[in-house]
C-alpha cells in the first residue's frame, strides 16, 4: 500500500496479488481440512495426545486468522478510494 502516491498502479502486480492470494487461500484451506481430519488412535501415551491436540487447535486457529485476512485482501484490495490528507 503506498499513501505517498509515487506508486502507478499496475496490472501484473494486480494479477500477481490476485493469484498469490488464492494460492494462499486454497492453500490454507487444505491444511485446515487435513489438521481437522480424525486421525487413526492407536494405543499411544495420553500426554502425547492432548499435547497432540493442542497444538492441533493451535495450527488450526493460525490458519483461520490467516485466511480470514487473505480474504480481506482479496475483498478489499482495490477499495481504498479514501484520500489520506497529510
Amino acid at each position: 500500500m503506498d499513501t505517498s502516491g509515487r506508486e502507478t498502479d499496475n496490472l501484473i502486480k494486480s494479477i500477481l496479488t490476485y493469484f498469490c492470494s488464492s494460492l494462499s487461500i486454497v492453500g490454507l484451506i487444505i491444511t485446515i481440512i487435513i489438521i481437522l481430519k480424525p486421525k487413526k488412535v492407536g494405543k499411544r501415551d495420553l500426554r502425547v495426545e492432548s499435547n497432540r491436540k493442542l497444538r492441533d487447535i493451535i495450527a488450526c486457529n493460525l490458519c483461520i486468522c490467516l485466511l480470514i485476512v487473505n480474504i480481506l485482501v482479496v475483498s478489499t484490495l482495490n477499495r481504498s478510494d479514501i484520500k489520506v490528507k497529510v
